[in-house]
């Protein structure tokens, strides 16, 4: 399983091709006012073919979590919560769409932003932990996974101010922790890659 690693690079890239792609074909859609989610939500034009874009992306992003637990180094669990964020992405994209803004609030809405909220405690555990067990192999990967943890929160943080004070930038915050987060599975399934396989003990 640990040769799946290189989808820890492309399910960023199509996560990235289709946001870009929903904003060319969304009239109006605005990456520093709007929310990703807002590309497929209840009644969006294109949700159909984006939702399929995101969950190709989520089962890349799922796969290359078991690539990390199955990689022989001690990130088992960093894995397991990184395969877990990708069933989250998965589920957001097929069957708990975001409401629309101002709508009836309806249970698929709800479950949105609940699994929204937790998908981004999954992976700044993630984060975290997998960069204090790499520390030792890899000194300069904790800083760098440090420094995502915080524009993950800082830029969740300020979507929540800006969505309270009715601030139109709220896309742009959106984009600091998806970024953060996606370009740390590149690093990390490149560092991975580029890593010697562990030994292996052998009994005497």
């Amino acid at each position: 399983m640990s040769r799946f690693l290189w989808t820890g690079i492309v399910g960023p890239f199509v996560y990235l091709a289709t946001v870009l792609a929903g904003g060319a074909v969304t009239p109006g859609y605005s990456h520093v006012v709007h929310a990703v989610s807002e590309l497929t939500q209840r009644g969006a034009p294109h949700a159909l073919p984006l939702g399929a874009g995101f969950a190709v992306s989520a089962i890349l992003c799922g796969m290359f979590g078991l690539a990390v637990a199955a990689s022989g180094r001690s990130v088992r669990l960093p894995g397991w919560l990184i395969a877990g964020y990708g069933v989250i992405a998965f589920l957001l994209a097929t069957i708990f769409p975001m409401d629309p803004i101002g709508s009836e609030v309806t249970f698929a809405g709800v479950a949105h932003i609940v699994l929204v909220a937790l998908s981004g405690l999954m992976l700044v555990g993630a984060i975290i932990v997998a960069a204090l067990r790499l520390r030792g192999e890899l000194p300069w990967f904790l800083p760098v996974s440090i420094a995502a943890a915080i524009l993950m929160l800082a830029g969740g943080a300020s979507s929540a101010v800006m969505i309270a004070n009715e601030i139109a930038m709220t896309g742009l915050a959106e984009r600091v922790t998806l970024s953060s987060y996606l370009l740390w599975f590149a690093v990390l399934a490149t560092v991975l890659m580029r890593l010697p396989a562990p030994r292996v003990a052998v009994p005497s």
